[in-house]
């Protein structure tokens, strides 16, 4: 199941499971989204091989898969680890509708069920579960006490939104 390998990062283990050109395609669009400079480097390059995305200024790193959860995460987790970084792994998989589970540096656990809610001032991550925070994407995921919308219509603008916006730009590919 494991293709790709990086020798760069610890030794010659795999780091993710393979990503079809649509899966990277929406790790593509949700970094252009998130709006950061993407790591370019070798070390970088040879991320984006495997389907995922280091954003160095945002402290975050964004990969997808088409696996239910929790299948992906003790992967994803490794590279949050080796990157010293936040990691977004988007659940692209009809099933999932597009969801987003979030790995916060400082946390051990995973926040589940987040969806992407998108204005013309900010991107966000906003929970399906109401007892998870808030997030504004502004260069880094940060906590916000408030939601950015007023109603349950307002809710569903950003998320469509949102989701254009990834459509749109997850033609291409990593």
């Amino acid at each position: 199941m494991y293709q790709f390998q990086i020798d760069r990062f610890r030794g010659s283990e795999a780091l993710l499971p393979r990503t079809g050109k649509a899966t990277r395609g929406q790790i593509a669009a949700l970094a252009n989204l998130i709006d950061s400079p993407i790591d370019t480097s070798l070390n970088g390059m040879a991320l984006a091989q495997v389907g995922c995305v280091y954003l160095p200024l945002a402290g975050m790193s964004v990969t997808a898969t088409n696996c239910a959860p929790p299948l992906v995460r003790p992967e994803a987790t490794r590279i949050g680890d080796m990157l010293q970084c936040d990691i977004v792994l988007m659940r692209c998989g009809a099933e999932h509708g597009g969801t987003l589970d979030i790995k916060l540096m400082h946390l051990d656990e995973w926040l589940n069920g987040y969806l992407p809610w998108l204005c013309t001032e900010a991107l966000w991550f906003i929970p399906g579960e109401i007892d998870n925070p808030l997030f504004e994407v502004a260069g880094g995921l940060f906590e916000r006490p408030f939601a950015p919308f007023a109603s349950a219509a307002g809710r569903s603008l950003g998320v469509e939104r949102a989701y254009r916006a990834l459509a749109k730009h997850g033609r291409g590919g990593l």
